[in-house]
């Protein structure tokens, strides 16, 4: 069985398109590293997740600029880390995220040439610099093309947002996490197909144990 080899605190991130299997992963390694799990979106445990829930249902939602649309999933964020995260850290344990700032690429690719480039300079400098939020110490991306991740959509009992309907912010948001990932050292792709195949959620989790076993963060 993996276990960490370092007793520094550490966070790390789950992300990927809607219907890429975030929430499974995440699950299996918070158990596994016997790591502190959190959510995000807050729904039910801060005001802002569940203003952000309501707002996810609306049509106009979607259309609002990104300056705007990222704030109540910022401001969640960073009363989590005020509030919890911060001293969590400090005590040295790890903390696995179900998403996180790092998940507004979604936003930031809606845009297009230098209003892309503005705004998403703006918003890292903003979250990581100005509120003093903590860059993840890994980002997993979970790569799953639209294709296949929105097929898994449809054939779950699930209420979907207007996001998730929407293909083309879909295809945008993948472009932007292999763009991520190419572009930052702690960004990292985690191939989910095989061919046209999608890996089971444990061929997929032995995947990402390579990846921290390969950093020498887990041991045997």
């Amino acid at each position: 069985m993996m276990q960490r080899s370092s007793m520094q605190g550490k966070l790390i991130v789950i992300e990927g398109i809607d219907g890429s299997g975030k929430r499974t992963q995440w699950r299996l390694l918070v158990e596994k590293l016997q790591a502190v799990g959190v959510d995000f979106p807050r729904y039910k445990q801060s005001m802002a997740g569940k203003l952000l829930k309501e707002l996810l249902l609306t049509e106009d939602f979607q259309k609002l600029t990104p300056y705007l649309a990222t704030l109540p999933y910022v401001i969640d964020q960073y009363l989590w880390w005020r509030e919890e995260g911060k001293q969590q850290m400090a005590q040295g344990k790890w903390i696995i995220a179900n998403r996180y700032v790092t998940s507004n690429v979604h936003q930031i690719y809606k845009l297009k040439g230098r209003k892309r480039n503005e705004f998403g300079k703006w918003f890292w400098k903003f979250v990581y610099q100005e509120l003093g939020l903590p860059k993840p110490d890994l980002v997993l991306v979970l790569d799953v093309v639209p294709q296949v991740s929105t097929k898994l959509q449809e054939t779950r009992n699930k209420r979907r947002d207007e996001a998730d309907k929407d293909y083309a912010y879909q295809v945008a948001a993948y472009k932007g996490y292999k763009d991520m990932c190419g572009q930052e050292k702690n960004w990292v792709l985690v191939p989910c197909m095989d061919k046209n195949r999608l890996l089971t959620r444990v061929e997929i989790n032995d995947r990402i144990e390579k990846i921290l076993a390969k950093k020498k963060w887990l041991t045997q």
